[in-house]
């Protein structure tokens, strides 16, 4: 769907979009956060962005229902995300020897702001951009992309670009197959991301996390060849990072990992079978994380002492995979003038 359908519908709509999704909130104390989420509804219309509110009040943020993979602003004005768009391409090998142009979708990273409910395109259209993740100091994206062409087979990318769209550059030119999952350390000097043994939307995507150094321009390893870990994730005072690792003795399961930033001391934090996108609260004693829980995937969290494991949230009708945490008083501080009419959560 084109994205500048998608910027006049969140226009429209974006009076009445803190709506009437009645989530519940586990029993006892909510956390002082906001979680960013992508939701998939189980009705089959697509994807959408929505953030929990630490009060259980669940707002729905689009409703394209083609918004994917979402990240905040450090300030919570901004939301980026992917979400595909009809792209001109050329197909090679026709019948008669000639290159023909066919429409096809690509993905582009947009911005929605989130005080006027603005939507503007912030890729180029010269790559299918996918995945984005705001710098610490909200001036950066980092991002993985493919050139834009039918039937695409080449491998995904890690980019940088500004906020703007300006300044698109190769983030590590020298590490071959796919990149993804960026995660960057809380002083935006470096970046983690898992080099993937399968195609992104493979199967599984499963590989080597790697950390690139933006000042050095190096690439250091975090994880040996056979471990099969993805979905990294900084810890906020930039001493841990947490990840999935697979295991395939019997049933293949995923289960939440933490280890030191410099690769050692990995611990096993969840048993699975299914936990997935690992992030970190923002006092740092908890990892949350979305495991399936009666059809639906649900919101989760593990304390990194204890273990101890408590389910948060979940939203009838949808799975959803959580995409970042905020603390609770940078969105606020930004919403005067918006509505607050999101349905409470049950406490």
């Amino acid at each position: 769907m084109q994205i500048n359908r998608l910027a006049g519908l969140i226009s429209l709509l974006f009076c009445v979009l803190a709506c009437c999704w009645p989530g519940v909130l586990q029993a006892g104390s909510p956390p002082p956060w906001n979680l960013g989420v992508q939701i998939i509804w189980t009705s089959g219309k697509g994807f959408d962005m929505g953030m929990v509110k630490s009060d259980g009040t669940f707002l729905q943020l689009t409703d394209d229902h083609d918004a994917q993979i979402g990240t905040f602003s450090p300030d919570g004005r901004y939301l980026y995300f992917s979400g595909t768009v009809e792209s001109e391409q050329e197909e090679a090998g026709t019948t008669k020897g000639k290159r023909e142009n066919i429409i096809s979708q690509i993905s582009q990273i947009s911005r929605l702001d989130l005080k006027t409910g603005q939507v503007t395109r912030i890729s180029d259209g010269s790559g299918d951009d996918e995945l984005p993740a705001c710098s610490p100091d909200g001036k950066q994206l980092a991002f993985v992309s493919r050139p834009v062409a039918f039937d695409s087979e080449e491998p995904w990318k890690l980019y940088l670009m500004d906020t703007d769209g300006k300044n698109r550059r190769l983030l590590d030119p020298d590490t071959p197959g796919n990149q993804g999952y960026p995660s960057w350390s809380p002083d935006g000097t470096k970046i983690v991301y898992a080099y993937l043994k399968t195609q992104l939307y493979g199967c599984i995507a499963r590989g080597v996390l790697k950390v690139r150094d933006l000042k050095k321009n190096t690439t250091t390893n975090l994880t040996g060849l056979f471990e099969l870990c993805s979905e990294p994730s900084w810890s906020p005072d930039g001493k841990h990072i947490a990840y999935i690792a697979f295991t395939y003795y019997g049933k293949p399961t995923k289960h939440i990992w933490v280890m030191r930033s410099d690769g050692s001391d990995k611990r096993q934090l969840t048993t699975g079978p299914e936990d997935q996108q690992p992030v970190w609260s923002p006092d740092g004693r908890q990892v949350l994380f979305n495991r399936p829980d009666g059809g639906n995937r649900k919101i989760f969290a593990v304390d990194v002492t204890t273990r101890e494991v408590k389910k948060l949230f979940e939203l009838p009708g949808a799975s959803l995979v959580l995409q970042q945490v905020q603390l609770d008083r940078k969105v606020d501080s930004l919403a005067e003038g918006q509505p607050k009419t999101g349905s409470r959560g049950k406490l």
